[in-house]
């Protein structure tokens, strides 16, 4: 009995070794060959499997082996992990594959619901029935990604003649598409291809509309490309009538009077009938058959109509599409000026926030004087040079149509207050989009004092204390820099006082004081304590470092430089307004920071210091796990045949003693699997290792023997993919080895 069980090793090895010689596939490498047992071999083609949703992902099974012969029948059993069965994917439910002889591989597609199971996994579990077949289920798993086929968010014009024209499109995942059509209206055209078609970028697609209609009506517009179709129902009017491509301005006050420039085609001379909803225009004039001047008539309220352009002939109106659009809004208001104060030549630029602004109808007026240069950015916000004015306070005003602004009290007043304008007062690390600054009650903090004309001699003052006078310095006529005077707790104006050339004493008692700018010019005083870590997300990584976390706690709007501190590793981070990239402060109570690298495993303290002073390091809130926690194991689920795992590790681990379960240091939960391990590969895309000059190959290891050339590897690599293949009839074998 030995002697037979050790004949069957032996000879199940040679073969091992001679397949693996010939750089056969796994499949073949793995299948016992001992005479006294008919075996084929039955495996998907893959382990892992991806797919896109809206996609279909063919599941390829093959059949190998010199004994195959008659009929198996293969069962994919496709089940949810984080999916619903017949909501995240198609396919749910068994589905079975009949191999006969000379049969050696069948496939099944599986179709992806579009936008379904995004980001979910299933798994497939092969199973199998037959005289010759024997052996444990095998199981892959199929991740669903995203869709990347084209999108159609809209067209511009929406609306032409039956000859059609040029049309704009915009959406997503454009740049694969190969053809623009427009279904048949009626049966009537004899192309349905836009032609040309330029794809300009990934979200623009110009082509022109295909002509030859007779029918009036709305077609679909389809993208068709590798990547999938789509069709936008409805998105383009087919018309023997007047269309409108353009309203200008496509808003204005509710008492009407706001001139318009109607764009389009097909106008009939004399205008014809233009009506705003259903109110018809005040005036029209007939420049072309494609512009239309029109004065807007008023409206019963805030609304927002079509225009509509009717031949009086035919009795045709245009069709009303996205393009036609008009908004009636109350008269303009202002909400704030910034800056709300300059000097009394004028000349420097404000911003005006409001509502109800219009382009080409919008004047400003400084008290009784109005703006020669007004810019309407949209109907929230205007920018204005400030024309002169006496020293003192006025009202600013807006005047739309036959409507002004109502006065919103010191929201809409502007100073004529000397020559100097103070625009921000800011923490000076911070980089852009800065909040209010912020300092420790001791002072100390370096403040950033924005504004124009700023010249010497001046102070600045903290509410009523004067900055130290050490500390100030005038960076060109547009930047201060000064610290901060100690302060009780609490938010204080930060003004700059100009003094007269020859001041005596100084700081002078009859200086030029900028005015108050509101939010942006305060300081806030915070009790000095120092910030708090609460928790990481998240707490671990790799020992090399590079991953972003986020430390959560409070404090971090200090002042000063800020550094995040990895055991002894400092990173500085800044604030920068935004949430995007690495090693920034989001806000007071969050940091973004790429850990350091370290080159052992274990825990650190993560603690943050500014200009409050460090964190304090309790519990575990603020520990930092570089690699595996002490004694965490890793569990392989190994079949019988051949099952592939990727190495979790130490790097660089003898295969012999990771298989027989010894480690450094050893870890007890690990267990030894030589007697059901009869050899390890892996496939080298690089040709490292190969023999005679292979650009690819595969390399082995095989357990207890010694033939010369055998085992071409030795070692486990962290983060590699291995094949395990494991005697027939060792069953279901669990592997536990230690996490590194």
């Amino acid at each position: 009995m030995v002697n037979s069980c050790l004949d069957r090793l032996l000879t199940w090895r040679v073969a091992l070794l001679a397949v693996l010689a010939l750089g056969a596939a796994p499949a073949l490498l793995l299948r016992p060959v001992p005479a006294d047992a008919a075996n084929c071999i039955v495996a998907l083609s893959s382990g892992a499997y991806q797919g896109q949703s809206g996609a279909t992902i063919p599941i390829i099974v093959t059949r190998t082996g010199d004994t195959c012969s008659g009929t198996s029948i293969v069962t994919l059993d496709f089940q949810a992990l984080t999916a619903v069965p017949g909501v995240d994917y198609v396919q749910p439910g068994q589905t079975s594959l009949t191999f006969t002889t000379g049969d050696t591989s069948k496939s099944r597609n599986l179709e992806i619901l579009p936008g379904a199971g995004v980001g979910k996994t299933l798994r497939v579990t092969l199973g199998t029935s037959g005289s010759d077949f024997t052996g444990a289920p095998f199981q892959a798993v199929i991740t669903i990604n995203p869709s990347t086929g084209p999108t159609i968010t809209s067209v511009q014009p929406a609306s032409g003649g039956l000859n059609g024209g040029p049309i704009t499109l915009k959406g997503t995942n454009l740049s694969g598409v190969t053809t623009v059509s427009l279904p048949k209206l009626g049966g009537d055209d004899a192309s349905v291809t836009c032609s040309p078609m330029t794809v300009v970028d990934s979200t623009t697609i110009t082509c022109n509309a295909p002509g030859g209609r007779v029918t009036s009506g709305a077609a679909d517009i389809q993208v068709i490309g590798p990547h999938g179709n789509f069709t936008l129902a409805g998105a383009y009017y087919y018309t023997n009538g007047p269309f409108i491509t353009g309203v200008s301005p496509n808003n204005g006050v509710v008492n009407g009077g706001t001139p318009v420039t109607i764009t389009g085609g097909q106008f009939p001379l004399g205008c014809g009938t233009v009506r705003f909803g259903s109110a018809p225009a005040t005036s029209c004039t007939y420049t072309d058959a494609s512009h239309l001047q029109v004065t807007a008539p008023p409206s019963a309220g805030a609304a927002k109509v079509h225009v509509t352009v009717t031949d009086p002939a035919t009795a045709k109106q245009s069709p009303q599409t996205n393009d036609d659009y008009y908004t009636y809004s109350g008269g303009p208001a202002i909400t704030s000026i910034t800056p709300n104060s300059g000097p009394p030549a004028g000349g420097n630029t404000v911003t005006i926030a409001g509502s109800g602004f219009q382009v080409g109808n919008t004047q400003v007026f400084f008290g009784s004087t109005a703006a020669t240069t007004v810019t309407v950015n949209g109907t929230n916000s205007l920018t204005v040079v400030v024309p002169p004015g006496s020293p003192g306070t006025v009202n600013v005003r807006v005047h739309v149509g036959l409507f002004d602004s109502a006065d919103a009290g010191p929201g809409d007043d502007y100073a004529y207050s000397g020559t100097a304008i103070v625009t921000a007062v800011e923490n000076a690390t911070c980089t852009a989009s800065c909040p209010a600054a912020t300092g420790p009650t001791s002072g100390g903090t370096l403040v950033r004092i924005k504004g124009q004309n700023f010249s010497e001699p001046f102070f600045v003052r903290f509410g009523t204390v004067v900055a130290p006078l050490g500390t100030v310095s005038l960076k060109g006529t547009t930047e201060i820099t000064v610290q901060s005077p100690p302060q009780p707790a609490g938010s204080v104006p930060v003004t700059v006082v100009f003094c007269p050339p020859s001041p005596a004493p100084f700081p002078c008692q009859n200086g030029v004081e900028t005015a108050n700018i509101g939010a942006l010019g305060q300081f806030t005083y915070v009790a000095s304590t120092p910030p708090s870590v609460t928790s990481l997300s998240p707490a671990s990584g790799p020992i090399g470092g590079g991953n972003v976390i986020t430390v959560f706690g409070s404090g971090f709007f200090g002042g000063g430089p800020t550094n995040v501190t990895f055991g002894t590793s400092s990173v500085p981070v800044a604030y920068t307004g935004s949430s995007a990239g690495t090693n920034i402060i989001v806000s007071d109570t969050q940091i973004k920071v790429t850990v350091p690298a370290k080159a052992t495993s274990g825990v650190v303290d993560v603690t943050v210091t500014n200009m409050l002073g460090t964190s304090t390091v309790s519990g575990s809130a603020n520990d930092y796990q570089y690699g595996a926690a002490a004694g965490a194991t890793v569990t392989y689920t190994l079949f019988p045949g051949y099952s592939l795992i990727t190495w979790a590790g130490l790097d660089n681990a003898s295969i012999a003693n990771g298989l027989g379960g010894v480690e450094t240091p050893d870890n007890p939960a690990t267990n030894d699997v030589r007697a059901n391990v009869g050899a390890v590969y892996m496939w080298s895309a690089t040709g490292v290792g190969c023999r005679n000059g292979e650009s690819a190959c595969w390399l082995g290891y095989f357990p207890g023997v010694n033939v010369p050339g055998a085992n071409d590897i030795t070692t486990f690599r962290q983060g590699t993919a291995y094949w395990i293949a494991v005697f027939p009839g060792s069953g279901t074998v669990s592997w536990v080895i230690a996490e590194s």
